[in-house]
């Protein structure tokens, strides 16, 4: 056999013609050193199943034995194939009789485990499952990973859940709703379940509270919990809390709080040794940790005590002109007098627990002031027209009785809207006392509900349907706490319409989610997610916690999970879809490299300033001080320019002084700007001047030195090497600056999009043609994708060589060079100062917007290099994308 193949292959040969029967002696004997060459040789069939007899009848065995171990096959398989049925697994009378007791015996081994577990646990129908108790104990079971919102059935049909920070969140909904969501705040109401955010009591004599929580906050911020404005309770408040006397560094996360009010007899007390209650709302990324902070500087011996509301309160956000008149619709002030009993047996342990609180002649009284005020704000068109950020507390009816019949929506009634009297918008005391800080009120509220089954009974007696049905003392009285937000407090480029984002958030009991959540959107309210409120915060251009804060450890690690989701997205593209990026000048997309780009920034300036003070942890900080920073806004938008105008420098002067914290005794009472508005500098426009008011220019500088600016501006070189920001003291190299861009132009950046320092040319061509779009990153060509060698690959030596040098191979799949080589300041055509945490086209002004961070040495040069006359401008680009747009820069106080 082996000779017929040979003589086979070698006719074969033959035929191919007499120059391949001709071989040099060298071809053959490589021929015979290739093992590929070698013929088959022939083997013994015999020898081959004697030597490995052991192995077959082993395998025989295991492949008769079944898992019974009778050692036989199984009654189907002894069956010829013709004859082998399914259904005689159900009808032992198609076997063979030989093989039905056999059968009979495998039946038993196999159902016998089976009946045991069955008895155990029984099959559930689709109404056992559906049941209510049952339903209650899968959902606790479903909760044990991940916490539920009290209305996340609602949002499971409509919205995409996420699960982040520990629980079960709405990110979005269904529906393709960014524009929706715009007009739902600027014309409508956008109604968000915040409850996610976790409540932190603490307890404790005021002095002690104060001196404790000192130690977290910085007065330099703006207003902190001793401000006098917000200890009364008649205000809510936010502020960003630190790390125990760390500040500037080790930032924890920004915070709402509120005081409780007190009543009227104990304002007259000492106020230093009155007990009070403080309420701070925690995001859940960082809940934990601040509540640690807390704790500690509290202490054991101090008299103050701390704990954990999470499930204890609920919280709704709606935004938008709408959420006032839909909370004068939904939310009707409860009729609190005592009502007699149906049976005169009943005794005083019988009564509500409304009635015992409002048994006391003050509350009676506070009761009657809101539900006075409440009804005078009938008069009020908008939210945006009362006092910011002012608090009311009432008590009102259940919901689920008022709730409209179908959905409907609510709109401002131009009967009732008048100019609403001064006293409607004071704070009063007695509006803000509510009875919701109680613990056992809150207790008694949420297990005295009124079940929704007795509710629906009591409907269908009703003669007419749709009238209220009437349950006396039965009725639910629920007490709510009406946090007003102030919106946008400015209009124009950069802060779009006035009043954006205004209304109100509503602090419920446990328990009750449900009820108000539906009475809400049957009135109007459109339903939003996380999405949504990073959205409304862009556009009120405003940083949203945790992605906006680039000095936290939650904001640290939602950027590191946004980098692991680019880069998933990214790799699932094809090679030919992913945009090089090396290629584009982008050396990181995905991840923002902060500390890097201030150490490029000190290899670039450390020749011409050697004493630079440096970081000991290289940690990034952000400034926060409202001094340095309005100080820094000046400096950037040239304010000396503007101070040749007695009137425009004497309010920029108010506004400055307004903002410098003054603190006088233990109240520790601040003052600041009412308004909060800023100067509005359009760039590329000459500034107007009043000749006839114009004054000496040495009384003027006299009088706002630290307003002036001490940079030169461009073409200045006699000293180049000042300080232009020495006024301002941002001293620390790795600090960075929260801005607010604006393009000026056409185009719209996306997240993590480069800030970049314009050239001198670049200035000039923008200040012939207003209209110029920018420069163009050249492409760098020396970047090249790293290519899969191909099966057939005969390229030689010499070709690979070649491509070789045609540039840098990108190790990256992705695109991304390798960041240790590369200078992050010297990558890109223009200097890179920082980044854009997130971008978009602004629905508002019909422009692109960016909020980010620019590093303060780039600020420097930004400052030291504008044009005279002029505000600072720079360059943006996208990650995606060879060109800049012009942007004006706006620092966020």
């Amino acid at each position: 056999m082996a000779k017929s193949n040979t003589w086979t292959k070698e006719a074969n040969r033959g035929r191919g013609g007499s120059g391949n029967m001709q071989q040099s002696k060298g071809e053959v004997t490589k021929r015979k050193d290739d093992v590929m060459s070698i013929e088959a040789r022939a083997i013994n069939v015999g020898e081959f199943a004697k030597a490995r007899s052991a192995e077959i009848n082993t395998l025989m065995k295991k492949v008769n034995v079944f898992k019974g171990g009778t050692g036989r096959r199984r009654s189907h398989q002894q069956l010829p194939r013709h004859m082998r049925r399914r259904a005689s697994s159900h009808n032992v009378k198609r076997l063979p009789r030989r093989l039905r007791d056999q059968f009979a015996q495998e039946k038993d081994k196999v159902e016998a485990p089976q009946k045991d577990e069955a008895k155990a646990r029984p099959k559930r129908s689709r109404r056992h499952r559906r049941r209510h108790s049952n339903l209650r104990q899968e959902f606790e079971r479903r909760q044990r990973q991940h916490a539920w919102l009290e209305t996340h059935l609602w949002h499971a049909k409509r919205f995409k859940m996420a699960d982040l920070w520990g629980m079960r969140i709405p990110v979005q909904p269904s529906d393709k709703s960014a524009r929706a969501t715009y007009r739902a705040v600027a014309k409508h109401c956008l109604i968000q379940d915040i409850s996610y955010h976790g409540v932190i009591e603490v307890k404790g004599p005021q002095d002690s509270v104060l001196e404790a929580l000192s130690h977290l906050t910085s007065q330099q911020t703006g207003l902190t919990f001793g401000s006098k404005v917000y200890i009364s309770g008649s205000h809510h408040g936010e502020l960003t809390l630190y790390r125990k006397d760390k500040y500037p560094h080790s930032a924890l996360c920004p915070v709402d709080f509120l005081w409780r009010a007190l009543p009227s007899e104990e304002q007259e007390k000492q106020e230093s040794r009155v007990e009070r209650h403080l309420w701070i709302w925690v995001h859940p990324a960082c809940y934990d940790t601040v509540l640690t902070e807390i704790t500690d500087v509290c202490g054991q011996d101090t008299g103050i005590a701390v704990r954990g509301l999470k499930d204890d309160l609920v919280r709704f956000r709606l935004r938008g002109p709408l959420s006032h008149p839909i909370l004068l619709d939904a939310l009707q002030a409860a009729d609190v007098v005592s009502m007699p009993t149906d049976s005169p047996s009943s005794s005083t342990s019988d009564e509500t627990w409304w009635e015992k609180f409002y048994s006391k002649a003050e509350n009676a009284q506070s009761h009657q002031e809101q539900q006075s005020t409440w009804q005078k704000l009938q008069a009020v068109q908008s939210s945006s027209e009362l006092n910011p950020r002012c608090v009311m507390a009432l008590t009102v009816r259940d919901p689920r009785i008022l709730i409209p019949q179908k959905r409907t929506k609510v709109m401002v009634d131009p009967a009732k809207v008048k100019v609403p009297p001064s006293s409607s918008t004071s704070s009063s005391s007695f509006n803000c006392l509510s009875p919701l800080w109680d613990a056992d009120v809150r207790e008694a509220v949420k297990t005295t509900q009124v079940v929704q089954h007795l509710l629906n009974q009591e409907r269908s007696k009703l003669l007419v349907p749709g009238t209220e049905p009437n349950l006396g003392r039965q009725e639910s009285r629920i007490p709510v706490l009406l946090l007003h937000n102030p919106g946008v407090k400015g209009q124009g480029s950069r802060q779009g319409i006035m009043g954006y984002g205004t209304g109100w958030d509503v602090v419920l009991p446990g328990g009750w989610a449900m009820g108000f959540w539906i009475a809400l959107i049957y009135r109007g309210a459109r339903a939003g997610g996380v999405r949504e409120s990073r959205s409304c915060s862009l556009q009120q251009g405003l940083p949203h916690f945790p992605e906006d804060s680039i000095d936290t450890e939650a904001g640290k690690a939602q950027a590191e999970m946004q980098r692991k989701e680019m880069e998933r997205i990214q790799g699932r593209k094809p090679p030919a879809k992913r945009p090089n990026y090396a290629k584009l000048g982008i050396p990181s997309p995905f991840n923002l490299e902060w500390v890097k780009l201030v150490d490029d920034w000190r290899k670039e300036i450390e020749n011409k300033q050697t004493n630079e003070h440096s970081n000991a942890d290289s940690s990034v900080v952000v400034v926060r001080d409202h001094v340095k920073l309005q100080s820094l806004n000046a400096v950037m938008n040239h304010a000396d320019r503007v101070a040749k105008n007695v009137k425009g420098r004497k309010e920029l002067m108010e506004r400055y002084k307004a903002e410098v914290v003054a603190v006088s005794g233990k109240g520790k009472s601040h003052k600041r700007c009412a308004s909060g508005s800023e100067m509005e500098l359009t760039p590329w426009k000459k500034l107007k001047t009043d000749d006839a008011e114009e004054v000496g220019s040495k009384e003027l500088e006299s009088k706002t030195d630290s307003l002036q600016q001490a940079a030169p501006y461009r073409g200045d070189t006699s000293s180049e090497d000042t300080d232009p920001l020495a006024s301002v003291g941002l001293a620390d190299p790795y600090m960075y600056v929260c801005v607010q861009l604006s393009l000026i132009n056409k185009g719209a950046p996306g997240p993590n999009s480069v800030i970049c320092l314009p050239s001198a040319a670049d200035l000039t061509q923008l200040e012939n043609n207003p209209h110029y779009g920018g420069p163009m990153e050249p492409v760098h060509k020396e970047y090249v994708l790293p290519r899969k060698p191909k099966k057939n690959n005969t390229k030689s030596a010499d070709d690979e060589k070649t491509d070789e040098t045609k540039g840098k191979i990108i190790t990256d799949k992705l695109g991304v060079p390798n960041l240790e080589d590369i200078n992050l300041v010297k990558f890109c055509a223009r200097k890179v100062i920082g980044y854009l945490t997130n971008g978009v086209h602004a629905l508002s002004t019909g422009k692109g917007y960016g909020v980010g961070y620019c590093c303060v040495l780039g600020l420097r040069e930004l400052v030291r290099g504008k044009l005279k006359d002029r505000p600072a401008v720079v360059l943006v680009r996208d990650t995606k994308s060879l060109q800049y747009r012009f942007a004006s820069i706006n620092v966020q106080v």
